[in-house]
């Protein structure tokens, strides 16, 4: 297992330096953002309107203490890489001090290869920072829901995604559902202050809200399938890259239904997993793996966003799922599906995406393979929250009274 996971990280080093730099282009983004912020004394999200949430600033502050630290031996690049390589050790340990070796082993030689085939993307993004985070999130709480939601609130002001769990967390933590409420509002309250005694204006706290209010439908999203596949068939899309997010979107024929689609179904979908997880409550630990796997999938396949880091997503609730004694019918199929699709991401970004852009066939078709791999995983994981339920009410119902002739 260390084997693995140390030759795992050395090629995603390795690749994202040597290889395939474009893929860690948002490592040098970070790196400026941080620089800029000391020499002007204007940080992003404290002083000015930000993408991400303001507590992101920290690991990106901390690699530039790691390449001080270690005397010109470390660019940025390199610093950033060696801070994620510690967490996911960190996060592996916990696992393995939980777990246990023999329950944990296999599941997390799974997660590396699934960082490795996902390529540079998968160690080179803020969704590296936080995936690790839900991982022990998802660990933990059984045992100690109040870390549990520590974590998830600490991921959520990194980058939103892992606050939708902490809905799911406090409604199965039963009697422990006021710690879970307390400390998310606790945390919160703690980065309020201190954006307020470094001086920064608190309008710019929620500044990320809207940012994916006025953006287009990236042309590698989910949603983008059928406008991916028109072009595949000749049509005529136009594609246009927005310079303020670094991304390349699509406004041709349906796009804007395609929008409209995902900015009404994401909150649908999500209440609706919201809802399986409470009718399975009785098994709680299996309700918020199940949700979790739910949650990340509907906010993928329904966000106008395509980013590759986003398949990250897949891998925590899947690993935790591997671990589990139950369910391996379930979740052995998810994670060579998620393996699969990873493949099929790296493939699109970076190793070929100019390919894409240029309306290659044979990307455009790959493109769309990769769109609905992921969403026959969201089918699955709704498909296994349903089972679950249904297994739920088989336990609790009462036998049926035998009718006498």
């Amino acid at each position: 297992m260390v084997v693995v996971f140390v030759a795992c990280h050395l090629y995603l080093i390795w690749v994202a330096a040597q290889v395939q730099p474009v893929g860690a282009i948002d490592v040098g983004l970070y790196e400026w953002w941080v620089k800029e912020g000391w020499s002007d004394q204007a940080w992003p999200g404290i002083d000015r309107a930000w993408v991400y949430p303001v507590v992101a600033l920290v690991p990106m502050i901390v690699s530039v203490w790691l390449e001080q630290l270690s005397g010109g031996w470390l660019n940025y690049l390199a610093a950033w890489c060696v801070m994620v390589s510690l967490l996911n050790a960190t996060a592996s340990v916990v696992v393995l001090r939980t777990l246990g070796l023999r329950r944990a082993a296999w599941p997390l030689i799974w997660w590396f290869v699934f960082l490795a085939v996902l390529g540079p993307v998968s160690i080179t993004r803020l969704d590296a920072i936080i995936m690790p985070l839900v991982l022990m999130a998802l660990v933990l709480a059984a045992a100690r829901p109040g870390l549990a939601a520590l974590l998830l609130t600490l991921g959520a002001w990194i980058k939103v995604v892992p606050g939708v769990l902490l809905a799911p967390l406090a409604l199965l933590a039963r009697r422990s559902w006021r710690q879970v409420v307390a400390v998310g509002l606790g945390v919160s309250a703690v980065v309020v202050m201190l954006v307020w005694l470094l001086g920064g204006n608190l309008r710019w706290l929620g500044s990320f809200l809207g940012t994916d209010q006025s953006r287009g439908l990236q042309v590698e999203s989910v949603l983008a399938t059928p406008v991916v596949l028109a072009h595949a068939a000749g049509g005529e899309v136009i594609w246009q890259y927005n310079d303020e997010l670094s991304t390349v979107e699509t406004w041709g024929p349906g796009a804007q239904t395609a929008a409209l689609i995902g900015n009404v179904g994401l909150p649908l979908a999500c209440l609706g997993v919201l809802w399986l997880a409470w009718l399975a409550r009785r098994r709680p630990g299996d309700a918020l793996l199940y949700s979790a796997q739910g949650f990340f999938t509907v906010l993928i396949v329904f966000n106008k966003v395509g980013s590759p880091q986003f398949y990250t997503w897949l891998a925590p609730a899947v690993v935790v799922g591997l671990m589990s004694r139950r369910n391996q019918l379930f979740w052995g199929p998810m994670a060579a599906l998620a393996t699969f699709t990873a493949v099929l991401t790296w493939l699109i970004f970076p190793t070929f995406y100019m390919e894409f852009l240029e309306a290659d066939r044979w990307m455009l078709l790959i493109v769309a393979l990769r769109n609905v791999c992921m969403v026959l995983i969201m089918c699955g994981a709704v498909v296994g929250q349903w089972r679950l339920v249904q297994a739920v009410r088989t336990e609790v119902s009462p036998r049926p009274v035998a009718r006498h002739l």
